[in-house]
């Protein structure tokens, strides 16, 4: 048998609605099962919530009509600001989306689009971070400048200035920004100094001038400015960089004071050695001289013994007529004024071995095609006449011997090789045969000053080439050497 509800059960309240129903269709709640007292509870809160829309609805139909009105008229001009609102931020969001690079062309439409601008915002608060550091950054490398720098409008006030800058003004750097930089400065005379250089950029570009820099103590500095014109959002700004240039200039000064006395020294020099060469040359030429006499009118009178030290003695004066000459040659290089021009350089080398003494059967030739270039014929000539007779002069081949001519293109230089099968140069030696004075063979084997190579050398070097050797005992010799490419002449 179903359990009945209790007294206790009952609900404190019910709707008379319900009550009157539950009366007419049970005979009254006492009569329900308890398996009903949920629906019931459920059907109670319905009734409820009805009653409460009925007094809401009840409240609404008692409000007048120009209560009515009024209200709808504030909610109008409500919704007519907040739509104002909307609009400006939509605009200012989709002026802050168009810088930043970012954002994939997002842009704001509709006020569901808070999401997207809340993103944004978080991005561009995240970019203006990293702009404050990188600027701070800058801002601490552009203060650690031994030059100062200054940032100032057209009318010549100050928007910036760092610690160099302020140092000089002998002023801080918050005291000075917004000030007029011809009111700071004593660099500018006055404001019409000012109005000069704003002009001056009608028609220049960039403005270099030197003025001295005062300071409070009475002692200056010569400071190099340079001044250039920036546009920023249609305003101009001009940019200032100051440097201490007096030691520099002081520098430069000694600079040309010491290449003034160089020139006069190497005039000095270029002098000494015209009158020396002379000099030594004179009685070199007399010593000849005499030699010849004597080998013609004593002949007989002297034995073999005497031939030979007459004859030993002419080959020490050719010798040293040689090194005075190879002297004079040495000193010349770089100073000469012999005007450059094209060489073709397979009939220049070919010249000089035709002008060569050589052995019956020793070979010479040139492998590949040479190229024509610019330099001075002279200095030239006398770079592959020391090279080749060299190779012919040591060569222990006899008949056999050979000399090879080669050039390579290293696009910014010409590489030459001279390749002799003579008897190789131990590495030990390759520093010194170019050092002045120096030979590796005995003096009476081989007539040699010891100058040849040194003059070569240098005037490689002066044409911005670099010389070396590859050789060792008895396999010949690689002599190499670059020159630097110049500008060849155009004929029609």
């Amino acid at each position: 048998m179903k359990k009945r509800l209790s007294a206790s059960d009952k609900p404190e309240y019910m709707n008379r609605l319900l009550k009157r129903q539950l009366k007419r269709y049970f005979g009254g709640i006492d009569n329900l099962p308890d398996e009903m007292k949920p629906f019931i509870d459920a059907v109670e809160r319905s009734y409820n919530h009805y009653e409460e829309d009925r007094l809401l609805l009840e409240r609404a139909m008692e409000i007048s009509s120009e209560e009515l009105v009024e209200v709808n008229q504030q909610l109008r001009e409500e919704t007519k600001a907040q739509k104002a609102v909307m609009s400006k931020l939509k605009s200012s969001l989709n002026t802050v989306l168009s810088i930043s690079p970012d954002e994939n062309g997002f842009e704001v439409q509709r006020e569901e689009d808070i999401l997207g601008i809340v993103t944004v915002l978080e991005s561009q608060l995240k970019t203006i971070k990293d702009y404050e550091e990188n600027l701070i950054l800058i801002k601490h490398f552009i203060d650690q400048s031994t030059d100062a720098i200054e940032v100032a409008d057209t009318c010549g006030r100050l928007f910036f200035i760092n610690q160099k800058g302020a140092d000089l003004l002998e002023d801080s750097v918050d005291n000075l920004i917004g000030k007029y930089i011809y009111d700071v400065d004593n660099k500018m005379q006055n404001v019409n100094s000012w109005h000069r250089i704003v002009d001056a950029f009608k028609t220049h570009n960039k403005l270099i001038f030197t003025r001295s820099q005062k300071f409070k103590d009475g002692s200056s500095v010569l400071m190099e400015i340079i001044l250039n014109k920036i546009e920023i959002n249609r305003k101009s700004y001009i940019i200032g960089v100051s440097r201490d240039i007096t030691a520099r200039e002081k520098a430069e000064k000694e600079r040309e004071e010491f290449i003034e006395k160089l020139r006069e020294m190497n005039e000095e020099l270029e002098d000494f050695a015209h009158i020396v060469s002379h000099d030594l040359k004179a009685p070199l030429r007399g010593i000849s001289t005499l030699t010849s006499w004597l080998m013609e009118d004593y002949a007989e009178s002297l034995d073999e013994e005497g031939q030979d030290l007459v004859q030993l003695l002419n080959r020490r004066v050719g010798r040293m007529y040689g090194l005075i000459e190879g002297i004079l040659q040495y000193s010349r290089i770089g100073r000469s004024e012999n005007a450059n021009e094209d060489l073709d350089l397979n009939t220049i080398v070919t010249e000089v071995m035709e002008t060569l003494e050589a052995p019956k059967g020793f070979e010479m030739f040139v492998e590949g095609k040479l190229p024509v270039i610019h330099n001075d014929e002279t200095q030239i000539r006398q770079i592959f006449q020391n090279f080749i007779s060299n190779g012919i002069k040591y060569n222990d081949k006899g008949e056999n011997g050979s000399v090879k001519v080669s050039c390579s293109d290293l696009m910014t230089h010409w590489e030459f090789c001279i390749a002799d099968n003579g008897p190789g140069i131990p590495p030990k030696y390759h520093e010194k045969i170019f050092q002045i004075f120096q030979t590796l063979q005995r003096r009476d084997d081989f007539e040699s000053t010891g100058i040849g190579l040194s003059i070569v050398s240098k005037i490689i070097k002066n044409n911005d080439g670099q010389i070396r050797i590859e050789s060792d005992t008895g396999k010949g010799a690689e002599f190499y050497f670059t020159l630097k490419k110049k500008s060849i002449s155009i004929h029609n």
